[in-house]
């Protein structure tokens, strides 16, 4: 399984690998003790809506994750993850209709 990572985001040692996975846990980690602080800093109140706290605190943990691989050394492969997810998101929320796409095809039960 590991080897699949490594293939899969361009890591050639294990050593590596494990400090992708110190990033991913460093930022998961970090975020509860930044995410009320940068709240407070804007303004918004801990009893504000979760359809608004959840994505405000995904953009905080995106940008953790950053500042931690920034630290590591690993900045261009965690910058790589960043516009892979905002290309999601973006392409999740404002579809774009292509005239010339084709449709997709119905599965026959």
């Amino acid at each position: 399984m590991m080897e699949k990572l490594k293939a899969r985001w361009g890591v050639t040692t294990n050593w590596e690998l494990t400090i992708i996975f110190l990033v991913f846990s460093l930022a998961g980690s970090s975020i509860l003790y930044v995410k009320r602080p940068v709240m407070r800093l804007f303004g918004i109140p801990p009893e504000v809506s979760l359809w608004i706290r959840i994505p405000l605190t995904i953009a905080i943990y995106q940008f953790t994750l950053l500042a931690w691989g920034t630290l590591f050394g690993h900045f261009s492969f965690f910058w790589e993850k960043e516009k892979r997810f905002m290309r999601f998101l973006v392409r999740a929320f404002f579809p774009v209709h292509d005239p010339v796409a084709k449709p997709a095809k119905k599965k026959v039960a």
